[in-house]
């Protein structure tokens, strides 16, 4: 009889940066998804606020407070619209993180990984959830917004005065939640990398990788190279903010 082959686990260094590669398009599609969806929503807001407005195109102070409800309701749906989008790239970036370490992976490393998702989607990658950055910054876009509309009425100027300035507020929050976003997936990958790799004999360390997309020297670059499993001191990515670094099994010779 055969005797079982030494790596039943092993993924090639091939399927490695193919993993990888599909986790990155997940995050590119994910981006061009969340700008989308906050730009139809600064455009929702400009609309509504016309509607308000008099026929000279401005809104009058009796009607600031349908102005402010308006925008808070519009932040309101956005904030759900986006969290329901980007949780769930976290089940997708749980899959690919343990399929980085193992091609068949079993119901138990499967749950792991999941698990691990779960932790990051609840604690944050970098110790604040992706809920509470939506949330917050959201929150941060409409007072800007609506600031920008008060003061158009106080100053007796026009709401499409005014609309470049909000659009430009909301474009701003598009970008900062598809960075942070992307963060927090790629925390997922990696962690649930690690989970699974725990309960994998034949890998015995990790490499430390910056990001293609790594456009200056940080902490990562210190941390580059060859960590052993369970080195408590290892760095695990993400180290900062808009971090998409990784680690790559490293097997048994």
């Amino acid at each position: 009889m055969e005797s079982a082959p030494v790596y039943r686990v092993r993924v090639s260094d091939k399927d490695q940066l193919e993993q990888r590669r599909k986790l990155l398009i997940i995050l590119a599609a994910l981006e061009l998804k969340i700008v989308s969806a906050v730009n139809r929503d600064s455009k929702a807001i400009i609309g509504a606020l016309l509607h308000l407005s008099d026929e000279n195109g401005v809104i009058s102070t009796h009607r600031l407070i349908s102005s402010r409800n308006l925008i808070q309701a519009q932040g309101a749906s956005l904030d759900g619209v986006l969290s329901e989008l980007i949780t769930q790239k976290f089940s997708d970036a749980a899959d690919l993180g343990t399929q980085l370490i193992t091609g068949s992976p079993n119901a138990s490393q499967v749950k792991l990984a999941h698990n691990a998702a779960a932790s990051i989607l609840a604690l944050g990658a970098l110790g604040v959830p992706i809920t509470d950055v939506i949330s917050t910054a959201i929150g941060q876009a409409s007072q800007n917004a609506e600031g920008a509309v008060s003061r158009a009425t106080m100053a007796g100027r026009t709401v499409r005065s005014v609309a470049d300035e909000v659009e430009s507020y909301y474009r701003t929050l598009g970008l900062k939640i598809a960075g942070e976003s992307s963060t927090q997936i790629n925390g997922v990958f990696v962690e649930a990398a690690r989970a699974v790799a725990d309960t994998t004999q034949d890998v015995i360390g990790f490499n430390f990788r910056t990001s293609a997309a790594h456009p200056r020297t940080d902490e990562c670059d210190d941390a580059v190279g060859f960590y052993e499993k369970g080195d408590t001191t290892a760095p695990i990515p993400p180290l900062h903010n808009n971090c998409l670094c990784f680690r790559t099994p490293v097997y048994r010779d």
